[in-house]
């Protein structure tokens, strides 16, 4: 866990063989992290908030929806979103969006 930039928090645990990393972009204080998981958005929803909790985030909020979920989290300075959606036209390939900036 990197509480201090870099990868967002529990991704580089077991989540990791799920996805292929786009981008990760520093913007000021926020870290982004860009990726695709294979997958359906219960299962990615599901795979991210359990490493989060294992890596003691706090879980603010958590959302499942038919196309999008959404698993927001603080601890360790830090807080931050993890925002999936189905990629169009692809059920099984969901696109994912990590926002990462110190806790305010």
């Amino acid at each position: 866990v990197i509480a201090g930039g870099g990868d967002p928090p529990a991704f580089s645990v077991r989540v990791h063989h799920r996805r292929t990393l786009l981008a990760i972009a520093q913007q000021g204080h926020v870290a982004l992290l860009e990726a695709y998981f294979d997958g359906d958005i219960e299962a990615a929803h599901d795979d991210f908030k359990r490493e989060l909790e294992a890596a003691g985030f706090t879980i603010l909020f958590d959302e499942v929806e038919e196309n999008d979920s959404e698993v927001s989290w603080e601890g360790e300075g830090r807080s931050g979103q993890v925002a999936i959606r189905n990629e169009c036209g692809d059920d099984d390939k969901m696109y994912v969006k990590v926002t990462n900036r110190p806790a305010s």
